[in-house]
């Protein structure tokens, strides 16, 4: 919000006397003299500029940039065969909204369906060494949930995206949602403007990463890239 500094000035009025002296026939007045007049004054004028306020801004932060998977169990997948299976946390994640809230809806028509969204897409696992084939990022799921103390019925978290040793293939949606191979919400909020008076918003994910037992043994690594969106289109998911 921008607030408006205003100075304040003084105006000072100086009054002089003039005396005038009435003429008698052909007699003068005496002439007048040490009147004060032209004797001066300083005026000091004081003004205050207040700082701008800088601008409000939608944000995003990762409270942490590296997580290792651990477990290493054994599943039967819905297909039958064996995986094994590695698990962790994603570090948490917190949308923050400083701006008026008349800014946090569209830009063009004002529309308070305008909406925010994190989406999260992992990248294969590569081979720290790269001599072994990569494990797509199919094989990685995740279950976002909400994690802040500032819950809102207008932010939830995105929809569980299952590992592919997970999807049935008896599902008519068999193979379609499988792993973060592809981008998915990770947690929206449903309007900017409903929203933006609670500033902030958190949200995390467990991590499961399932893979054949015929993948080679080695240290892999796959980036997630996690992307805040505001726009009037619903976020990816099934």
């Amino acid at each position: 919000m921008r607030k408006n500094a205003r100075g304040r000035l003084v105006a000072a009025s100086l009054g002089g006397v003039l005396l005038v002296g009435v003429a008698a026939g052909a007699a003068q007045a005496d002439p007048i003299e040490n009147l004060g007049l032209g004797e001066g004054g300083d005026v000091a004028l004081h003004v205050t500029l207040e700082e701008e306020a800088e601008p409000g801004l939608l944000s995003m932060q990762v409270a942490g940039d590296a997580v290792t998977l651990t477990g290493d169990t054994r599943e039967t997948g819905a297909q039958g065969d064996e995986f094994r299976v590695f698990t962790g946390e994603l570090p948490e994640v917190t949308v923050t909204d400083t701006r008026d809230r008349d800014d946090a809806t569209h830009p063009i028509n004002q529309s308070p369906t305008f909406r925010w969204y994190v989406i999260g897409e992992a990248s294969p696992f590569a081979d720290d060494n790269s001599t072994l084939p990569n494990i797509d990022a199919k094989h990685l799921g995740w279950a976002p949930r909400l994690t802040g103390s500032n819950p809102s019925f207008n932010v939830s978290a995105g929809s569980p995206i299952d590992a592919w040793a997970d999807v049935d293939p008896s599902d008519p949606d068999w193979g379609t949602w499988a792993g973060l191979g592809e981008a998915w919400s990770l947690f929206e909020a449903s309007s900017s403007y409903m929203v933006n008076p609670e500033r902030s918003w958190t949200a995390g994910a467990s991590l499961f990463l399932k893979v054949p037992v015929a993948t080679a043994a080695g240290s892999y690594t796959s980036i997630v890239t996690l992307t805040l969106f505001e726009d009037d289109a619903a976020p990816p998911g099934p």
